[in-house]
């Protein structure tokens, strides 16, 4: 397998840190907390960063948080936060923090991993810390308002409703077949092992079956709200719990349509949920075999909004012609990964395949292939293929002039930054003019190189001239040929057949 690669631009080795963590005092109240005050969930995090030596670090760096419930393993509490920038100064910085309201009395522990400079792998700091009364006051100050907290003194009765209509006139309800209910002589038996004889129960209040005209019942077009679960229908697995079909609805004629009207947090308008362990929670089918039909599609009409989100090992999965199509007015598919690759791509029927292509989340790109792009020319297009190396070099190109014979080129200062001038570069010199002569490079450095040239007879050289600069890129330089560990694929469902 030919594996190739596209590194990321900037790669930087952290040194270990130490962190002595600080947590802000608890939070107080000069006076009873009311329900529309502006407390919210964040609080202060003060710590001290030093190096292997015990050296205050003074830099800007970049930090992750996350919340634990357990000092070593654990599962994860709320969101990851990613300050960045964070100034350090002799050791010291301050961020502020907001997980969300998630302490609820639980004892947590916060990890801290952090890197500074701007690139590199993040290192985590260990042992984890406990946290302490600071974050939990939040919670204190909102309890006094959770659903378990004392009712308040019942307020007074209201004003009575308007009368009902009047019922129908000398009802008979309580004979059938002429006899009442009850347990004495002549009457219907009520909690009785004793039966009337000659009971006719054809009739009621005395008239036949035949009087009474057959009703439909459905509930279309109706109604209902409350609080609770508004309809819940069960299959005990030989048929779906809910079947619906639709046939006029605009967009789609869906068979189901959910509606959310909440206005704040997540409130989706159809949840699907599945306890098997080769489950899905929602499944769309598309059946038709012509035409563009679509099994799942979302669609959000807000400008920081998403269509579809998927979120766990395998964040969104398809299969079909086109197995995930995106399309949006900012970003068509995007891609987040807390821990994995970003983007993985293989030829062959989900989940196994050959592996062809994915980005690693540090931005690396390893493909199996060649690097191609396609041009227009002459009407139709045509390929341009790649140059490859087994090393990561950057190069750039310019153009001189010799003045007396010498000249001296200043390397472009955007250019150095992306290369490691230090460990040595080539340079490259084609003579631009009608004499004969002989250029050499004099002396390379860090920001500039020099050049000399002369003709055959030995006079010194007025010719123009130029350059092809090549070097190692930064992060780069002791890679060669290195071995390719290619990732397995992550199973997470069915290989996309109903």
């Amino acid at each position: 397998m030919n594996a190739n690669r596209l590194p990321s631009l900037f790669r930087l080795a952290l040194p270990m840190v130490a962190v002595a963590i600080t947590l802000a005092a608890g939070l107080t109240m000069a006076m009873e907390p009311q329900p529309e005050s502006s407390l919210t969930t964040a609080f202060t995090y003060q710590g001290r960063l030093t190096d292997d030596s015990g050296a205050p670090i003074s830099s800007s760096c970049d930090f992750q948080f996350t919340l634990w419930d357990d000092p070593a393993a654990g599962n994860q509490i709320g969101p990851l936060l990613n300050p960045t920038g964070v100034v350090v100064t002799g050791g010291l910085f301050t961020v502020q923090l907001d997980f969300g309201p998630v302490f609820d009395g639980t004892a947590l522990w916060l990890e801290v991993a952090v890197r500074c400079g701007g690139a590199g792998d993040y290192t985590t700091l260990t042992p984890r810390q406990a946290l302490t009364a600071a974050p939990f006051a939040a919670y204190a100050l909102h309890a006094q308002y959770a659903d378990n907290s004392p009712s308040g003194p019942t307020g007074p009765t209201g004003p009575a409703g308007p009368s009902g209509p009047t019922g129908p006139v000398n009802p008979d309800a309580d004979t059938l077949d002429g006899y009442h209910a009850g347990n004495g002589s002549g009457e219907i038996p009520i909690n009785n092992s004793t039966l009337s004889a000659g009971l006719n129960a054809d009739l009621l209040d005395g008239s036949h079956g035949t009087a009474f005209a057959a009703a439909g019942h459905d509930h279309w077009g109706e109604s209902w709200s409350g609080t609770g679960t508004g309809l819940f229908l069960h299959s005990n697995g030989t048929g779906p719990g809910l079947y619906s079909e639709g046939t006029v609805f605009g967009l789609g004629d869906p068979g189901v349509y959910g509606l959310s009207s909440a206005t704040t947090g997540l409130a989706p308008g159809v949840f699907g949920r599945s306890g098997s362990t080769e489950g899905i929670g929602v499944w769309g089918y598309a059946y038709a075999t012509e035409g563009t039909g679509v099994g799942v599609s979302g669609m959000s009409d807000s400008s920081s909004g998403t269509g579809v989100a998927g979120h766990g090992d395998t964040g969104v999965f398809g299969s079909g012609d086109a197995g995930v199509v995106g399309s949006g007015t900012a970003v068509g598919v995007g891609a987040w990964s807390y821990a994995g690759n970003l983007i993985e791509a293989y030829a062959g029927l989900y989940p196994t395949g050959t592996l062809r292509f994915y980005i690693e989340q540090d931005g690396d790109v390893w493909a199996d292939g060649t690097y191609s792009t396609f041009v227009e020319t002459a009407g139709e297009q045509r390929a341009m293929h790649a140059v490859q190396s087994p090393e990561a070099w950057f190069e750039d190109f310019g153009s001189a002039a010799l003045q007396g014979g010498k000249a001296t080129v200043t390397i472009d200062p955007l250019f150095a930054r992306t290369v490691n001038l230090g460990v040595g570069y080539h340079v490259y010199l084609t003579p631009i003019c009608s004499d004969l002569i002989l250029l050499v490079v004099t002396d390379k450095g860090p920001a500039s190189f020099s050049v000399r040239g002369a003709t055959l007879d030995g006079e010194p050289s007025a010719c123009s001239f130029d350059y092809r600069i090549v070097a190692k890129q930064r992060g780069y330089e002791d890679q060669r040929l290195e071995k390719v560990e290619i990732p397995a694929p992550v199973a997470v469902g069915r290989d996309g057949t109903p």
